[in-house]
């Protein structure tokens, strides 16, 4: 299988400061770099599991605008922005309010191949972050329906698969701008990987594959 090298999604909000999330003296010395946690250990899980929720992280979002990303089963909108890349690296926009389209990849109009969007997790904080109203997109069933508002028209879409790959990892097919009509949205998953800088990131990229309906 081919990996997409040179596109990176940018980590950036899934970064968390491992010092702010063990405040405690035997916090992170007991962690070495390359370890793993379960991101339980950190935040208390609550919420349904339409909606799940990282106590005491509070999920924010905003009103999603014209350009927008709809997700039903989530009860949850997210405005949708250009995402370039830059330096080999895509610009996900920051926090957890938006959406980046990612401009390299099939537009969200068009009538062929695949539209990448991403999106931070979280924002880190140790506790005092905010989760990303699509952070349960891995808990989505094949059937579950979502639609793209881009320049007043909606294209609607049905989950078909929920894909977890390595955070470097990323398929080629991501970049097919041919053949069926296709989306797929990405976040951070996993579990939690402590650094050589003793900072914590998601070890894994969640794929939600879509297919344009009629």
């Amino acid at each position: 299988m081919r990996y997409v090298a040179a596109l990176v999604v940018s980590t950036g909000a899934c970064l968390l400061a491992a010092a702010a999330l063990w405040p405690s003296a035997a916090g992170p010395a007991a962690l070495r770099p390359g370890e793993t946690v379960r991101p339980e250990v950190l935040y208390r899980t609550t919420g349904s599991p339409r909606a799940p929720r990282l106590a005491p992280v509070r999920t924010q979002q905003r009103e999603a605008g014209p350009d927008r990303i709809t997700i039903p089963a989530l009860g949850a909108a997210l405005p949708v922005v250009p995402a370039p890349v830059r330096h080999g690296r895509m610009q996900v926009p920051g926090g957890v309010t938006r959406v980046g389209w990612l401009t390299t990849s099939a537009g969200p109009d068009a009538a062929h191949g695949v539209s990448v969007y991403a999106t931070h997790r979280d924002t880190g904080g140790g506790g005092r972050g905010l989760l990303s109203p699509f952070a349960g997109i891995e808990r989505l069933r094949p059937g579950a329906t979502l639609t793209v508002t881009w320049h007043g028209r909606d294209h609607r879409y049905r989950v078909v698969r929920v894909q977890h790959v390595g955070a470097d990892a990323l398929p080629a097919s991501m970049m097919r701008r041919t053949g069926p009509r296709q989306l797929v949205l990405v976040t951070c998953g996993g579990r939690l990987r402590v650094g050589q800088d003793h900072r914590l990131q998601w070890t894994e990229r969640i794929l939600l594959w879509a297919e344009r309906t009629p």
